[in-house]
């Protein structure tokens, strides 16, 4: 599972923007694994949860290729709400402050950043969620986490500014 997790959130970070229903597809691993966690089915931990997250990934991606639009509304919303949510825990900071109002008012700044700076937005939320994705699976011996998460960041951000030049 931590490589399957570890290889959509490089993509995400890598070419989120480029390929948005790479992006929709990482977002619905996301939900698909955090649903499977919340045992409103009877899924075991293990090759359940693995196939369970991967076919709500296959329909995030098979819903952003054939929707794009509307799925990537719904995956930026979704992706400022885990962000509130996640980043805080795999930083390791206080979230006695985290409520799901929170988490419902950065889905919905996230979709007024979209509306203002499209392209932009899905640079910063593919990185940031890809970013996330990777760090939390990956543990290098040598460096933080926050050394980690800085250094992908800033390669997320690095390739996709490249990519998005080159085309315009």
């Amino acid at each position: 599972m931590q490589i399957v997790a570890f290889s959509i959130g490089f993509l995400m970070l890598l070419i989120g923007r480029k390929l948005p229903w790479i992006y929709v597809g990482g977002i619905s691993f996301i939900v698909g694994d955090f649903v499977a966690r919340q045992n409103y089915f009877p899924i075991d931990p293990g090759m359940d949860l693995l196939i369970f997250t991967l076919a709500s990934m296959v329909l995030g991606v098979i819903l952003g290729l054939y929707l794009e639009g509307p799925s990537v509304f719904l995956a930026i919303l979704i992706a400022g709400a885990y962000l509130i949510t996640a980043l805080p825990v795999l930083m390791g900071w206080d979230t006695s402050w985290l409520t799901w109002q929170w988490a419902v008012g950065a889905g919905f700044v996230s979709l007024l950043l979209l509306w203002l700076w499209h392209d932009f937005t899905l640079i910063v939320l593919s990185t940031f969620v890809g970013t996330v994705m990777v760090t939390e699976v990956l543990s290098i011996a040598m460096l933080s986490r926050d050394v980690v998460f800085l250094l992908f960041l800033i390669l997320g951000f690095i390739v996709q500014v490249l990519i998005w030049q080159y085309e315009t």
